[in-house]
């Protein structure tokens, strides 16, 4: 049996650029509006399962504060608009280049 090496799977390296992202991005967006926001527990999960030839990224946060439902929705809005999110939903290409 092969044993595990330590550190982080690729996966999810980028499971962790998302929810850093979509961390980051909402308390941005809170500070600019002058939302009350005091926390955020951003949770992702890569799915492949379901159909191999797409890929899903599951997540969830917890907003934390005295948010009132204006606040709640500005900031659902806001995370739609993540960097990270809108870079992985756009078609995504390789180009192999040789090494200098």
């Amino acid at each position: 049996m092969a044993e595990a090496m330590p550190g982080f799977a690729p996966h999810e390296l980028l499971e962790a650029a998302f929810a850093s992202c979509l961390n980051i991005w909402l308390r941005m967006h809170a500070n600019k509006h002058d939302i009350p926001l005091t926390g955020v527990k951003v949770t992702t999960r890569l799915d492949g399962m379901d159909d191999p030839e797409r890929i899903t990224f599951e997540y969830s946060f917890e907003l934390e504060g005295p948010l009132q439902e204006t606040h709640r929705q500005s900031l659902l809005a806001a995370a739609e608009l993540c960097p990270v999110r809108k870079t992985l939903s756009k078609m995504i290409c390789f180009r192999k280049r040789d090494a200098a």
